[in-house]
């Protein structure tokens, strides 16, 4: 699958810059900045501490942008996520109304029990689980 956009668009723990340093090694050359989807919810998977995002009209996603995302990068992202996940193009609001056209990871339609009908919160996850979830084995090349 190529990487057109060379753009991440992270709704979940790849957010926080030190699971994606663990995922990609050094991590994309630019810090993420705030961005926002529209059509999409998270919800957290059924035990798990990390999300899964899936289409759903009038719903939006606040997360992050990641640019000048690499092969090497796109490669270990995609190891990460599995087969439960689908690299979706998408178009993110970034910035005072400016879009731009993004990669992310979309829950596969195989994977949709997967879901509890809990919210993810970003917040939650860094105060409870971001330490231990750290500490676990991420990416194995």
């Amino acid at each position: 699958m190529r990487a057109s956009a060379q753009r991440l668009f992270a709704y979940g723990t790849l957010m926080f810059a030190p699971v994606m340093q663990a995922v990609c090694g050094d991590g994309p050359p630019e810090p993420p900045q705030p961005a926002r989807l529209h059509g999409y919810r998270r919800y957290r998977v059924a035990g798990e501490v990390y999300p899964a995002i899936i289409a759903a009209a009038g719903a939006v996603v606040d997360g992050v942008l990641y640019g000048a995302i690499g092969r090497a990068c796109w490669a270990r992202l995609d190891a990460f996520e599995t087969e439960h996940y689908v690299r979706t193009q998408v178009t993110v609001d970034h910035a005072q109304d400016h879009t731009l056209t993004a990669w992310t990871y979309v829950l596969a339609p195989t994977q949709r029990s997967c879901l509890s009908d809990a919210a993810w919160s970003p917040e939650e996850f860094a105060d409870r689980h971001l330490a231990t979830y750290l500490g676990g084995d991420l990416y194995t090349p």
